[in-house]
């Protein structure tokens, strides 16, 4: 074989190795850690509840690179200058956060001083991705945070957890749930010499 098409061959068979395939994607809700619901609209006035996506351990994935979390809130009139639907801004908000397998935060999205209390606090992270959608019965608010747009990825390595902390009474919201995306990715592949 020539030398130019055993180089092409090469870095074919390379670039193929790497590249995510559809059961590497990730689309995942997120789940509460003690009942194992996705509804976050929920009473967490007696106290904080953790909704998660675990990065699975013991699989042939190293690595996940995470890249979007998405919010679908659903309630009547919805407006800026509170949370979904109700009255007003929340009182502990909603926190976001990324935490390594020793539940130490590496990464803190929304903070215990600026916790996320109302529809337009989204917006310090979606940009123009956080539009109300008016309609008759119940409103909509699909949120996207997507972390790849700031030019930047966040690797997560098995058993860390992406996190959303609910910290007050949701339960009066039509719906809200949130949703992971990412890739999960091998960096353990076999060399080809």
């Amino acid at each position: 074989m020539p030398k130019s098409a055993e180089f092409f061959l090469r870095l074919l068979q390379r670039r193929t190795a790497f590249q995510s395939l559809p059961q590497d994607h990730v689309y995942k809700l997120l789940v509460s850690a003690s009942d194992g619901t996705v509804d976050m609209n929920i009473d967490a006035s007696g106290g904080a509840v953790n909704f998660d996506y675990i990065v699975p351990a013991g699989t042939v994935y190293d690595i996940f690179m995470f890249s979007r979390l998405n919010f679908v809130i659903v309630d009547g009139n919805i407006r800026w200058g509170r949370f979904a639907g109700l009255g007003a801004a929340l009182n502990n908000g909603v926190l976001l956060q990324v935490l390594d397998d020793n539940d130490v935060i590496q990464q803190h999205f929304s903070t215990d001083v600026h916790p996320l209390r109302t529809n337009e606090d989204f917006g310090g992270l979606t940009g123009v991705d956080n539009v109300i959608r008016l309609a008759a019965g119940d409103d909509a608010i699909p949120i996207r945070f997507s972390i790849f747009k700031s030019g930047n990825t966040m690797t997560l390595f098995p058993n860390w957890r992406v996190r959303v902390v609910i910290q007050d009474n949701l339960s009066e919201i039509s719906h809200m749930d949130g949703l992971v995306q990412g890739i999960l990715k091998r960096t353990r592949e076999a060399k080809i010499s």
